[in-house]
């Protein structure tokens, strides 16, 4: 029992460790998004629109994408109330498709395939999947309950899938790396580790 229990406190260790990590890589991203947005709808709202009437002034035809700045920046001006309305819709929408089972699986896709986030999010998922997998096997769990237990806290439903399917597969008497080597989401170091382990 003392050892599962300092295993465990070494599992929670690593685990909060990997949170913090995430927290620090995630902080520089998001706000330099906010900034940017920030000073976007700055820009388009308060300096833009001025703009106007030095423009009328040269009386000179402006290139398309000079006038196509300046229409956006008077439309979005003229319905700030309804671009903030739409804006707060789409925020509802995606939190309430999000809750759905096929809306969480398409989130979770997106978070494996997104430009910047994409491999950060792969990464943690497939950190969480190792440590909990190596926990639970170093302390006596069979591989059925361990694959069950690994898909439910893995955090990620495209990985959860792939691991239920290798459980499947163990069942039928496969190798446990062959779906996960068929997956795209885990890498082939992973799926040769796993394969030799």
């Amino acid at each position: 029992m003392d050892i599962i229990l300092e295993r465990l406190a070494d599992y929670q260790e690593a685990s909060e460790s990997l949170r913090r990590e995430i927290k620090s890589a995630m902080t520089y991203p998001v706000i330099s998004m906010v900034l940017v947005l920030g000073i976007t709808a700055f820009l388009m709202l308060g300096v833009v629109p001025g703009f106007r009437q030095v423009f009328d002034s040269l009386d000179s035809e402006l290139p398309a994408i000079t006038k196509f700045v300046l229409e956006t920046a008077e439309w979005m001006k003229a319905n700030v109330i309804t671009w903030v309305l739409g804006g707060a819709a789409l925020v509802v929408g995606f939190v309430m498709g999000k809750r759905t089972e096929k809306g969480q699986i398409l989130w979770d896709r997106f978070l494996l395939r997104a430009p910047v986030f994409g491999p950060l999010t792969r990464k943690i998922a497939l950190a969480r999947f190792s440590r909990t997998f190596a926990t639970l096997i170093r302390s006596g769990v069979p591989i059925m309950g361990t694959l069950d237990i690994v898909a439910a806290t893995s955090g990620n439903k495209i990985i959860s899938q792939v691991v239920l399917d290798s459980r499947d597969s163990v069942r039928a008497g496969n190798l446990l790396s062959e779906p996960l080597a068929k997956s795209p989401v885990f890498p082939p170091m992973v799926t040769r580790m796993i394969a030799i382990g």
